[in-house]
């Protein structure tokens, strides 16, 4: 570098970083890079994490010239931030190699196993690259485990088959959460070290070594976490994280070590910065059992959301045990790349904090002292100028963001309670199994959403199916169920009696209370397994909910009574639990319900964490009423033969009328509403789903899975009533169904006419044989 070169490059604060940002790796024993413009791709600024012969030294923040940032420019800037520490570790001509890697190569040599876990869910892409870096580990004794947690595809073990099986090892974990997954590394590991790593970053090629590092220079160590820089800083969303101190929140690159003599300095009971982070720790495996393992009402998948990871550090300092932060320990993290997601982080950012104190305070109540006397700093944390969590913060910087963050700190406490306490509440049991009884807390309903329309990103999705029966809702329902992220289960209102009591079969073929669908399902509901589930208890809640005065009630709030009131909340707060542990269970963003009943769809409308949104499923009258007089055995019935109901046209005809006409008034009452007839579907299903998916905004749902325009392939459903075409899977042609039209009575066909020619005329249908249907784009209004 000449040294009469008056250039200079500006160094930057967190303030001015912008997207999308240059991020680059660097080790300046190492010949720099010249970043010239072509290059920088339009990008202000550029992240810099700067090494010296691999030891991190920090990050730099740099402003990108337009002209390009050359070496020169480059090593100016780095000297100026960082020439001390190089200075400090500059080898005498480069003889030797430095320090920091002599001592790496003694660790090597007395390197202790290290499993490392990872656990996932459905993320297949993040998962191989996390393997594919993992597996490239510059360390001698290792294996790796990854925990399946609550699968619903063979995705994770797709991926998994491709290693060496020697190298890694897979397994699952049926129930749904973060915490009961980690809880199964205890149990299967066979280290006494275990190191964790999320699905959504990547690791240094020296991560383990590093890991070593910190417990081989701190023999007493419980516990080791390393640091997670950004892997990429694309997007605004990333960006914003990182300016909120992404997920070391300002703990820097300086080594500390946590333990009794550090308490004056740093409380147990107050991590900020953090004690460690979920996704670069790892634990003395006797450390976290003496515990009891992680807190399963904590972490992903539960209501709590988070902090977990933030529970076992704590407990390890107060039991007097010691964690150390090892910078060195590097791993890279893909940061949410969409402003939704990271609201929804923040907002879990902040229920996991308080939900912490409050299992703090559940597992020793002795402990409310001392966190009563934090609350001055927390609150100053929490709203003042210097604080770590939003001192930094530049001035544009979202007020969703904080926002979100504050709502999460106020529903923290409430969603850790009532998550723990949830079967005591119900009358169901609280116990469950684990292997090695190492789940220290079993599953629990996930806590309802109790705010006002700025929750919305906690709402629950579902796309119900509404309408009369024998309309082919069970045809649609399952095309639909072919997309991705989606899990149909029928017409769910008739889980009580028909699944849980009777125990009929599901659509999978088994009975009802051994589906391993349903368990997941009813574990995270209700705490307990289908036998236990109090179903009659609900089923009377939903006589009372949907009653004979149920439609008075519904179109007109000031004829309902205080008790009705109270039936009402509860049975849409236990639909959507059933919806919520639905979603869980399956990890699907859309839960599809083909009830039909207007009543139902109505009440849905009115739950606060329910996003609904309704397909009203039409079929001409009477080919309804002709399909209700035919005979069809109940497969579902496994027990004895039985028939469906058959009922006779002036019944079905009225039906028809009541439910659709219920219906279509309120058809402004949902998020969105979409009207199909039986007849375009079954002509034309490659264009009606394109409708449903652009309605409900879900554009996976489309017709990629026809292999015609005729035909369809129908997998596996869990589905607990409908028609039995639900048992069906496996290539079916999608035929339309109007034997009626040459063998239904003529007097019969005129009855049903006059009965329904209102509602006829409205969808479409014609009055006369011999008359064409409306186009589709000509029925009534959506």
């Amino acid at each position: 570098m000449n040294g009469n070169d008056e250039r200079r490059v500006r160094v930057l604060p967190l303030t001015e970083l912008s997207a999308p940002c240059l991020r680059v790796d660097l080790d300046v024993a190492e010949e720099l890079p010249s970043l010239p413009a072509p290059e920088v791709g339009g990008r202000r600024c550029g992240w810099f994490l700067v090494r010296f012969h691999t030891e991190p030294l920090g990050t730099l923040l740099l402003e990108i010239p337009r002209s390009g940032l050359d070496r020169d420019l480059l090593a100016q800037a780095i000297v100026g931030e960082f020439g001390a520490a190089i200075a400090q570790r500059t080898i005498p001509e480069a003889v030797e190699p430095s320090e920091f890697v002599q001592s790496r190569d003694v660790i090597l040599r007395v390197a202790p196993q290290i499993t490392v876990v990872v656990c996932t869910r459905e993320r297949p892409d993040g998962l191989k690259r996390c393997l594919d870096s993992l597996v490239r580990q510059v360390y001698p004794r290792f294996s790796i485990l990854v925990v399946d947690n609550a699968p619903v595809s063979e995705h994770t073990r797709t991926v998994v088959d491709r290693f060496d099986p020697d190298v890694v090892r897979y397994v699952v974990e049926p129930r749904p959460g973060l915490s009961r997954a980690r809880n199964r590394a205890l149990v299967e590991a066979a280290s006494e070290i275990i190191a964790w790593i999320d699905d959504d970053e990547i690791a240094d090629k020296h991560w383990l070594a590093e890991i070593a590092r910190g417990f081989y220079e701190h023999p007493a160590a419980d516990a080791v976490s390393g640091i997670m820089v950004p892997a990429e800083l694309e997007t605004w969303a990333q960006v914003r994280f990182e300016q909120y101190g992404g997920h070391n929140k300002h703990r820097g690159f300086r080594p500390v070590v946590f333990s009794p003599e550090t308490r004056a300095c740093f409380d147990p009971l107050y991590p900020l910065p953090p004690f460690g982070t979920g996704g670069n720790m790892a634990f003395r495996r006797r450390a976290l059992i003496d515990l009891g393992g992680f807190d399963a009402a904590l972490g992903a998948g539960s209501p709590a959301l988070g902090s977990e990871d933030t529970k076992a550090f704590s407990q390890i300092l107060l039991a007097g045990g010691t964690v150390v932060y090892q910078p060195t320990a590097v791993t890279h993290h893909f940061h949410r790349r969409e402003h939704s997601e990271l609201e929804h982080q923040m907002f879990g950012y902040g229920t996991g904090l308080t939900a912490y104190y409050a299992s703090m305070v559940a597992s020793d109540p002795a402990l409310l002292g001392r966190m009563l006397r934090l609350i001055p700093s927390a609150y100053a944390d929490v709203v003042g100028r210097r604080s770590l969590r939003s001192g930094h913060l530049p001035v544009d910087f979202p007020r969703s963001l904080r926002r979100a963050n504050r709502r999460g700190l106020l529903r923290g406490p409430g969603r850790y309670i009532l998550d723990r306490w949830r079967p005591a509440l119900v009358g169901a049991s609280a116990s469950t199994s684990h292997p090695e009884g190492q789940d220290p807390i079993a599953a629990r309903t996930p806590v309802l959403n109790q705010g006002g329309p700025e929750e919305c990103i906690e709402k629950v999705k579902v796309l119900y199916i509404g309408g009369y029966g024998r309309s082919g809702s069970t045809l649609l329902m399952r095309m639909i169920g072919n997309a991705s992220g989606v899990a149909v289960v029928g017409e769910l209102a008739h889980i009580w009696r028909r699944g849980y009591l009777e125990n009929q079969l599901c659509g999978c073929g088994v009975p009802f209370r051994t589906c391993d669908f349903w368990a997941a399902v009813s574990d995270i509901a209700f705490g307990c397994d289908p036998g236990t589930v109090p179903a009659e208890v609900y089923e009377k809640l939903q006589q009372i909910a949907h009653g004979p005065r149920t439609l008075v009630r519904l179109r007109i709030p000031r004829t309902r009574s205080d008790d009705y009131r109270a039936s009402h909340a509860s049975y849409g707060e236990l639909l959507e639990r059933m919806y919520r542990a639905i979603a869980s269970s399956s990890g699907a963003r859309l839960v599809v319900d083909s009830s039909k009943m207007p009543p139902v769809a109505r009440m849905l409308s009115e739950v606060p964490g329910v996003e609904l949104h309704v397909v009203h499923l039409v079929r001409d009258s009477r080919a309804t009423a002709f399909s209700w007089q035919r005979s069809k055995i109940r497969a579902e019935i496994h027990w004895a033969p039985t028939q469906m109901d058959r009922y006779p046209v002036h019944r079905s005809s009225s039906e028809w009328m009541l439910e659709n006409s219920l219906l279509f008034v309120d058809r402004s009452k949902p998020a969105s509403y979409t009207i199909v007839r039986y007849e375009d579907l079954v002509r034309h299903p490659a264009t009606v789903l394109t409708r449903i998916a652009t309605a409900i905004g879900e554009p996976s749902i489309s017709a990629e899975f026809l292999d015609t325009d005729r035909e369809v392939w129908l997998g596996t459903s869990h589905t607990v009533a409908g028609n039995p075409g639900r048992f069906h899977s496996g290539q079916t042609a999608i035929a339309a169904d109007d034997e009626w039209e040459n063998s239904m009575p003529t007097g019969q066909r005129l009855l049903v006419t006059a009965m329904t020619a209102p509602l006829l005329h409205t969808f479409g249908y014609p009055l006369r044989k011999g008359r064409t249907s409306a186009p589709p784009e000509r029925v009534v209004p959506v």
